[in-house]
């Protein structure tokens, strides 16, 4: 009889369901790494033989000829998958939310929060704004914990506590902020290469408009850098006299 009778029945039910995988089946098959396994480990470092039973599972998973998505069963998938199980209790899992976007958030307080975030946003919750949501308040709680030690490590994601609800929507404005000045970049990049050899070709009309709109947009975002510099030195400032 197998070690792993339980990842070995969720893993034939993915593989027989594989075209639809979305939720239950993987939920289950992490379920069963997280009894069979073990739990993921607390502290880094701290060997407690969770990591080999998750290899030999994996061997066994190959040994049976089972894959995911036709490939054999990656050890770094099944961990992900365990880490996944074991940071959402049931009770907190999303039924209309793909497992992946769970793992991607962390936690269920992460996960709750960028949902909040993607809802003043207006966006829907997917692996993209789930990975640039949590992305963001990982660096958040990063510069947070390095003010206290300077030392601190970007913190796993499944320890990341998400900020208060109203600071949410102040955060969705600075990275849709950050969105439009980097997409102004790269549209301003890819006009200068579209041009780079053929301007001298342009009418003089288009070339008299294209002119002044490049310059009054470079002013316009000049004008933004300026804000944003100003604001932080008076904010410095504040701070210096206060801490005199």
């Amino acid at each position: 009889m197998s070690k792993f009778p339980n990842v070995i029945a969720a893993a034939e039910r993915i593989q027989e369901h594989e075209s639809v995988v979305e939720g239950k089946d993987l939920w289950a098959l992490g379920d069963a790494l997280v009894k069979e396994c073990g739990e993921p480990r607390a502290t880094a470092g701290k060997n407690d033989g969770s990591y080999n039973q998750i290899k030999i599972a994996a061997e066994a998973l190959g040994n049976r000829g089972l894959t995911y998505k036709g490939s054999p069963y990656k050890v770094s998938t099944l961990k992900d998958l365990r880490y996944t199980a074991f940071n959402f209790p049931k009770s907190t899992r999303r039924e209309n939310v793909n497992f992946w976007v769970h793992y991607d958030a962390g936690n269920p307080e992460m996960l709750g929060a960028i949902a909040r975030m993607c809802k003043a946003a207006g966006k829907p919750l997917t692996f993209t704004t789930v990975r640039e949501y949590s992305r963001e308040l990982r660096r958040r709680a990063f510069e947070e914990a390095r003010k206290n030690e300077p030392g601190a490590k970007l913190p796993a994601k499944r320890n990341v506590k998400p900020p208060g609800d109203k600071d949410l929507p102040l955060i969705v404005d600075e990275l849709e902020l950050m969105s439009a000045a980097h997409k102004a970049r790269k549209l301003g990049e890819d006009a200068n290469k579209a041009i780079a050899d053929k301007a001298h070709l342009i009418s003089d009309n288009n070339a008299a408009v294209l002119t002044d709109v490049a310059l009054t947009t470079a002013n316009i975002w000049r004008e933004v850098a300026e804000t944003v510099r100003k604001a932080k030195r008076e904010k410095r400032d504040h701070l210096r006299v206060i801490n005199e």
